[in-house]
């Protein structure tokens, strides 16, 4: 690695740091404060605040030339106050923006002006003023390193002042153009925060794009360390999911923050158990809530081994919990056996559905219950016809030739109609493991044949010796 000081690479600190100072000026400082204070008027008179000001001004120049930062600040802050205390705002911009740009002006100075105005904008009742301090703030900060943490805050609440206006639109562009992660001055959970910020904002304004572009600014593994962020992160994920219907990505962030609520209130019970009785109950209903939504979703994906694997884990890691949701545990846990289920679901299992799901998922959830029933049919039917099987199920002959199409397109089942006569056959899907065996015996024979044949060795012998 080169050697910075030999390069003559400037020292970082220095786009934070003032020089050392000089000279401690504080006694000057407090003797002045003392002495103009009680000479301000009562009612707001502009001679004597510009004689006043005029004064305080030259110590500021002493306090600035010593770079005695602290006392610079405090004389600065005073004048700034005395004119927000008048609501004198012309000027007190006036002096702001001056006093900011002051030749050799120390960063402690300005840092402590930009704060102290960024607190009043939380206090100042006129709109047209708050927007124009917002502007003077916004020009000041901009482009200086040591003011980064600041123009992220002040920027913040100008687009949160936008959104409560209803412009969504403008507080997206506006909390967009602040390139949070770049600011070295923030640390991993402010940038987080704030990043979570836009990603918030962008789903309000339906901009899914720059949302999945925001999303990546942020490294799922570093949020293990942050788990409100974490719940939150994937929460909006979930909502960003759900605007493509993309089950799978939707199931994978409901893990993880099942996953996550499970050890919050595993560590507040200081408990390996995970038994009912020894569960902080402040998490438990939420965790059950989130699992009663894993379980629906888990059926929502496709009815293939694989998942039907993943759910069964599901069930076996959580058998004691499942206990306590009397009414979606027994209805997920008919996916897992080779029993039909009836199409018309009970009122209370629909009620607490629908609670759970919104209407597409709710539709999906019937169409996975018939291909179950579909999938169990093809087990114990070699051929059925379409009429037979639409009355076993209950279901519509179209509905249900367009549910066994989907299943063999997504190899779940393996199956072929003839329209004419109105048969289904169905197949028995091999897994892999035979497929590959039975094409090793059959290259097997193919090859002991040839051995045999005296023909095939003297062309072989001949080959060879050529």
């Amino acid at each position: 690695m080169m050697d910075d000081e030999s390069y003559g690479i400037i020292d970082k600190d220095s786009y934070y740091k003032d020089p050392p100072r000089e000279e401690d000026l504080s006694e000057l400082v407090n003797n002045t404060l003392e002495s103009v204070k009680p000479r301000l008027p009562k009612t707001y008179d502009e001679e004597v605040l510009k004689e006043l000001l005029l004064e305080l001004m030259l110590v500021e120049k002493k306090c600035r030339q010593k770079f005695d930062g602290e006392s610079n600040s405090s004389i600065c802050k005073f004048i700034l106050t005395v004119l927000y205390d008048f609501n004198d705002f012309n000027n007190m911009f006036y002096y702001l923006v001056l006093l900011c740009k002051k030749r050799g002006q120390l960063k402690t100075t300005i840092v402590s002006m930009v704060d102290l105005a960024e607190h009043w904008l939380d206090t100042i009742p006129s709109l047209e003023v708050r927007l124009e301090l917002f502007n003077t703030l916004d020009k000041i900060t901009l482009g200086k390193i040591y003011l980064e943490k600041q123009r992220a805050q002040i920027i913040f609440k100008l687009a949160k002042l936008k959104e409560d206006e209803g412009n969504i639109k403008e507080s997206a562009s506006i909390l967009q153009n602040i390139e949070v992660e770049t600011y070295g001055s923030l640390n991993k959970l402010e940038k987080i925060r704030y990043i979570l910020e836009q990603m918030r904002v962008n789903l309000l304004n339906g901009d899914y794009i720059r949302f999945f572009m925001t999303s990546k600014k942020i490294t799922e593994s570093v949020l293990d360390n942050y788990v409100p962020e974490k719940l939150q992160f994937y929460d909006f994920m979930i909502q960003y999911y759900h605007h493509d219907f993309d089950i799978e990505n939707i199931t994978k962030s409901l893990y993880t923050i099942y996953s996550t609520k499970k050890k919050l209130f595993l560590d507040s019970t200081n408990s390996s158990d995970d038994s009912p009785g020894n569960i902080d109950k402040q998490y438990y209903e939420d965790y059950l809530t989130v699992l009663e939504k894993l379980l629906l979703y888990l059926i929502l994906l496709s009815l293939n081994e694989e998942n039907i694997t993943y759910m069964k884990k599901v069930n076996e890691d959580e058998k004691k919990f499942m206990k306590q949701l009397l009414t979606i545990s027994p209805f997920f846990q008919q996916f897992l056996n080779n029993f039909l289920i009836q199409h018309q679901l009970d009122s209370d299992l629909v009620e607490k559905i629908n609670s759970l799901l919104d209407e597409r998922c709710s539709k999906l959830l019937y169409d996975r219950i018939i291909q179950h029933n579909v999938k169990i049919i093809s087990k114990y039917y070699n051929k059925i016809t379409l009429e037979r099987l639409s009355t076993l199920l209950n279901i519509d002959s179209e509905k249900l030739e367009n549910e066994i199409s989907n299943m063999v397109e997504m190899g779940i089942i393996e199956a072929k109609i003839n329209r004419i006569t109105g048969i289904i056959k169905f197949q028995k899907k091999l897994q892999t493991e035979i497929i590959l065996n039975n094409w090793v015996n059959n290259i097997t024979k193919y090859n002991s044949k040839l051995d045999n044949n005296p023909l095939h060795t003297h062309y072989l012998f001949r080959f060879t010796v050529n």
